[in-house]
């Protein structure tokens, strides 16, 4: 005898056999006794008697088919939602929401229903319905305050779409405090279409319709700029939660509300502190400029534990803190925090604060006074995501908030983001306002999602390099050294260059670098071995191999690093001379520079090149000598023959390099004052570099 599991998994996979081969039209088999047909057709009649199959999943796949069979399974379908099994319930609602507007009287039925389950299953039904939808609206909005099933029947009206506005507004007004409050969120859903019916509502008698409007119009943004005038005479109303709202909302829409401008700022000259905070708030993005003004009493927002309400009236029509943007007794000292901070405020002095920060930086540059209060709101964890953006739009005024801006970041990884772009726009940071550990908090960012946060904080640590002793953030670059953003990894091999440190760690990662497939990548690595200094010198083979590579941007690159190393390795130096001669990829100038760096030892390799006429690279090879300075004094005799050279810039060159050479090149003043003599042109070269060797120069 079988076991009832075995029976089950028997009959199940009959009966996926049945449903898949009605679909086809073909036969098949299914179990369940001597009275049970061969064969199985598509038909009706077939999918009704799978509806009575034993199996849960036979019953589920065939009430998946019965919407193909169109409107008049209906009454089946209705059957089916009183299934005992759940997914077979679920199936039964989904096929009739896919019949779509024939369904809805079904539907609308169902939701008299008292179980909760198939409540939200109608409601989901008809919201896949969508438009077609619309004679359920009234039945679907009386579920707007239920607790289990008011977010289905938001969906769906939101889903159903304009024509739900009516009874979202009615709702907004007369339901209960849930039913408003998702109401509301429905109406924003619905966008540019429920403005007009919110306008309407800001007329309300009840303050909490008024502020649940004005809180949608915000929500909506600046598709909702023509409630702008409407919302402007609440900024005066009597409930503060509304006033706030509409300011919020104001400061939403930005430069769209400019019409209400002029009555903004008579506000903002007038009336009570909570007023002018409101219109200050607004202000500050329609027309920053004209909010300056409100400066103080936006910083007095951010410094007050109580609100605006404690804020001191300005007489009506009179400007507020005339002849200075921080009147006497407005204090920007740190606030306490701790055992002994202010009471909590309430949400409506939270919005308006935050509305108050973001005033400040749509003010840009002139914010600069409200640096002192911003950085007490980064100290005490006040909104400071809006804070660092802030900062970043006030700009270089705002670096003296660079100790809270890392310590920010530093206390929750979630403000690394906001952290970095705010650095990045007060760049270029000064040293000694940078705390110790900022490198192992920008290296944080290295881990951040967003390629633009990994790039902004591998450039910050490259700019501020070795002064940070950022070695330990290596382990951090080190780990994103393989990321697939080409610009993330040119930044960190840039940034390990700059921090050099620990050598025996980065000197073979950059040598490996040289390698890369990415042309900049290669020419960043050979320049940030040259900024290791002289812990680099093992990787000079690769960069000897470096300087003969395809791409010129790469030559240039790795020639530099190698004069930066010649002054510590002799072997470099013939590679200059070669470099110096042969013009690949233009580095006569960079090979020059690094054999005067290299000095005396190099002289010997430069003379011939010196004494040869027909030798190229004679310019450059007295450039060198001019960067030797006193070190070149053993070609003496070379330049003195030079001055005479049938090149011009042969002999411009001699003369400069004598003059470098200094008080040790007094034996060829008179070869340089018969230059001078012969040849007026030389005049103003002869005496400067006279004056370098200590004569006095020729009289003109």
């Amino acid at each position: 005898m079988w076991h009832e599991s075995e029976r089950s998994r028997v009959r199940r996979s009959a009966g996926w056999c049945l449903v898949v081969l009605v679909l086809l039209g073909t036969s098949c088999p299914r179990s369940g006794g001597a009275g049970a047909p061969a064969q199985a057709t598509r038909t009706l009649a077939d999918v009704q008697a799978s509806l009575r199959d034993p199996s849960p999943n036979v019953r589920q796949r065939a009430v998946g088919v019965l919407p193909d069979f169109g409107p008049e399974v209906i009454p089946l379908l209705a059957q089916a939602v009183q299934d005992p099994d759940q997914y077979v319930m679920i199936a039964a609602f989904q096929a009739l929401g896919k019949l779509g507007s024939p369904a809805v009287p079904t539907l609308v039925e169902l939701l008299a229903d008292p179980r909760p389950q198939v409540q939200w299953s109608s409601l989901k039904a008809l919201g896949q319905v969508g438009p077609a939808a619309a004679p359920a609206i009234s039945a679907i909005a009386r579920f707007l305050g239920d607790q289990a099933t008011g977010s289905d029947a938001a969906d769906a009206l939101a889903r159903i779409g304009p024509a739900s506005l009516p009874v979202l507004v009615e709702t907004l007004q007369h339901g209960t405090a849930m039913a408003r409050s998702r109401a509301a969120t429905t109406m924003a859903g619905l966008g540019q279409a429920a403005v007009p019916a919110l306008i309407a509502a800001l007329g309300h008698p009840d303050p909490q319709v008024r502020r649940r409007a004005a809180e949608t119009l915000r929500t909506i943004g600046k598709g909702a700029s023509p409630a702008a005038a409407a919302l402007v005479p609440l900024l005066e109303d009597s409930v503060p939660e509304v006033r706030t709202e509409a300011a919020l909302a104001l400061q939403t829409l930005g430069p769209a509300a400019k019409e209400v401008l002029p009555t903004l700022l008579r506000l903002l000259t007038g009336g009570p502190p909570e007023v002018r905070v409101a219109a200050a708030i607004a202000v500050a993005t329609i027309e920053p400029s004209a909010a300056i003004p409100a400066i103080p009493i936006l910083i007095r927002m951010l410094e007050d534990s109580q609100g605006p309400s404690s804020l001191p009236a300005t007489p009506s029509g009179r400007a507020p803190f005339p002849g200075s943007l921080r009147p006497p007794g407005f204090s920007s000292e740190p606030r306490p925090s701790g055992p002994s901070a202010p009471a909590p405020m309430s949400r409506g002095t939270e919005q308006l604060r935050r509305g108050a920060v973001a005033a400040l930086g749509a003010m840009g540059p002139a914010a600069a006074p409200a640096v002192p209060a911003l950085r007490e709101s980064l100290r005490s964890n006040q909104h400071t995501p809006e804070v660092l953006r802030a900062l970043a739009r006030i700009g270089p005024a705002a670096r003296s908030a660079l100790p809270e801006i890392f310590e920010a970041m530093r206390r929750s990884s979630s403000y690394v983001k906001e952290g970095v772009f705010t650095l990045e726009a007060l760049r270029p940071l000064p040293r000694d306002a940078v705390p110790k550990g900022a490198a192992v908090i920008l290296a944080m960012a290295m881990a951040d999602e967003s390629s633009a946060v990994r790039g902004a904080g591998a450039k910050l640590l490259e700019e501020l390099g070795p002064e940070l002793d950022a070695r330990e953030a290596v382990p951090f670059l080190l780990r994103r050294l393989s990321d697939p953003d080409t610009q993330i990894r040119l930044s960190i091999v840039k940034a390990l260059g700059a921090i050099g440190q620990p050598a025996e760690t980065i000197v073979p990662v950059l040598t490996r670098a040289l390698q890369d497939r990415d042309t900049r990548i290669r020419a960043a690595a050979a320049e940030s071995l040259g900024r290791v200094g002289i812990a680099a010198l093992p990787a000079v083979p690769a960069l000897v191999a470096a300087s003969a590579d395809a791409h010129p941007t790469v030559q240039r690159a790795a020639v530099t690093s190698l004069g930066m190393l010649a002054p510590f390795a002799p072997e470099i130096a013939p590679l200059l001379v070669q470099k110096l001669q042969d013009r690949a990829g233009n580095c006569e100038e960079l090979a020059a520079e690094g054999l005067g760096r290299a000095g005396a030892p190099a002289l010997p390799l430069l003379l011939p090149i010196l004494r040869d006429p027909r030798a190229e690279g004679r310019i450059w090879a007295t450039h060198a000598l001019v960067l030797m300075g006193p070190a070149a004094a053993a070609a003496m005799p070379t330049l003195s023959a030079n001055l005479y050279a049938r090149d011009l810039q042969v002999r411009r060159a001699s003369v400069v390099a004598l003059g470098a050479i200094g008080p040790a090149a007094a034996g060829t003043i008179e070869a340089l004052q018969t230059l001078a003599a012969a040849e007026p042109f030389f005049q103003e070269l002869v005496r400067r570099s006279l004056t370098r060797i200590g004569s006095q120069p020729p009289t003109p």
